[in-house]
């Protein structure tokens, strides 16, 4: 048995060196950080929250990319003669026009019908590629600062007309000249503003196209409306991740909050720990705030998820049984009634008697 213990302990000490060095590279692998304080599990438990809110913010913003999608191929189906359709908005300090991913749609119809498979090579990469360019240069440019003042209405442009213009500045690219290659004659800007994002939708038609069916009211209405939805989807990304940051930030203050009433506990200032465990409705937020923003951080706001809706449904079963449980209990104890003795005996003259 001694000899059985000694080999342990020296079993022990060699490897206690070897399981160090793992710790230590395993710290050095993640980000190139240099070894710290911290074991091993809990740099992975920091590098899986990290991970977690970078996949939830891909998500989110996939699921934006999506929406946007979504808006501008509905416009340019239901628009009369709309075969392109292009979403160009404002940068943050105003000094680009940008096409976000996702802001684009050409129809399949219009590509397929394309004589050859030069112009149709073209089309794909105008639909696929587009450079930022600065307000009043290009096509996105001149037509931003032309309908700058059409707020609410349609402003329509021939493109012939605007590359004959020697006023107007055009871009390096030639993508003027490269849309009215591929048969593209009209264009119909309508701008948007929503919750200081600015930006324009640009309905472009075939050269041939009916001008009567377009410029109708119908029509013109549709692009109307349809560019205020183009425009809502675009604009409400940043107002959801401001919300969602300020959301964080609430629930970061409230768990300072909480290590400094317990620090303060410690050194005999502040509420003591008991009130703080007894206090349900205090405990009760807390829980509710630190569940919602887990759930938000793995991704689950947008449309409910089969696991979820599964989950829900799970704790509900639980919490039923449980409450069956506690009144099946409370009825057992009042059935056995005070336990109260009964009457004591009589003699049978007592009992002749009575009756």
């Amino acid at each position: 048995m001694e000899s059985d213990s000694i080999n342990i302990e020296v079993s022990l000490a060699q490897d206690a060196p070897q399981s160090s060095s793992l710790l230590q590279g395993r710290s050095l692998m993640v980000g190139n950080s240099p070894p710290s304080k911290r074991t091993g599990f809990e740099e992975d438990n920091v590098q899986y929250k990290k991970s977690r809110k970078s996949i939830a913010r891909e998500e989110r913003y996939e699921y934006d990319k999506n929406l946007l999608r979504r808006a501008v191929e509905d416009a340019g189906i239901n628009a009369f003669g709309a075969v392109f359709v292009e979403v160009w908005a404002l940068n943050e300090d105003g000094t680009k026009l940008q096409r976000p991913e996702g802001g684009h749609w050409m129809d399949p119809a219009f590509w397929r019908s394309l004589p050859d498979d030069e112009l149709m090579e073209e089309a794909s990469s105008l639909d696929r590629n587009a450079g930022d360019c600065s307000p009043g240069v290009g096509l996105a440019g001149t037509l931003f600062e032309e309908s700058s003042a059409s707020s609410g209405r349609v402003h329509w442009r021939q493109i012939k007309s605007l590359m004959d213009d020697p006023f107007v500045q055009a871009e390096a690219e030639g993508r003027m000249e490269r849309l009215y290659r591929i048969g593209l004659g009209l264009v119909a800007t309508v701008p948007f503003s929503f919750q200081d994002q600015r930006g324009i939708v640009l309905y472009y038609s075939r050269k041939t196209a009916k001008i009567d069916r377009l410029r109708s009211k119908i029509n013109e209405r549709y692009l109307i409306g349809a560019a205020d939805l183009i425009g809502a989807s675009f604009a409400i990304h940043k107002s959801r991740e401001e919300a969602a940051e300020m959301r964080r930030q609430m629930f970061r203050e409230a768990v300072q909050k909480v290590k400094k009433d317990f620090k303060n506990n410690r050194s005999g200032l502040g509420p003591r720990l008991e009130s703080l465990v007894l206090d349900r409705e205090v405990l009760r937020k807390y829980k509710e705030e630190q569940a919602r923003l887990e759930e938000e951080e793995q991704g689950t706001w947008g449309p409910p998820r089969v696991d979820k809706a599964i989950a829900n449904l799970g704790r509900n079963v639980v919490s039923f049984g449980k409450w069956c449980l506690r009144r099946v209990d409370t009825s057992r104890k009042k059935w056995g009634g005070a336990h109260l003795l009964g009457p004591p005996r009589q003699s049978i003259g007592d009992c002749t008697f009575c009756f």
